[in-house]
């Protein structure tokens, strides 16, 4: 039996260290087969503002997320 993940809860965009920007990461998600999508960029949500009506269009659940720099050091 083979398994295939319909779901990716860690995707960068070009506002992160990804490559692509948020509306071509939902369209070749979507292509894969990817039906639950979070876009995780560091430290904002730029790119899940920019395409939540294209997620729906799309009949992908985009799940807004958010991935924060912390620093240990400021602490001392």
């Amino acid at each position: 039996m083979v398994m295939v993940a319909t779901a990716d809860l860690h995707i960068h965009t070009v506002y992160s260290d990804g490559r692509d920007p948020p509306q071509a990461v939902l369209r070749r998600a979507a292509a894969l087969g990817i039906k639950t999508l979070a876009i995780t960029d560091h430290d904002n949500t730029n790119g899940v503002r920019q395409v939540q009506t294209l997620a729906q269009e799309l009949g992908l659940c985009l799940i807004p997320a958010i991935e924060l720099t912390c620093r240990w050091d400021l602490c001392r």
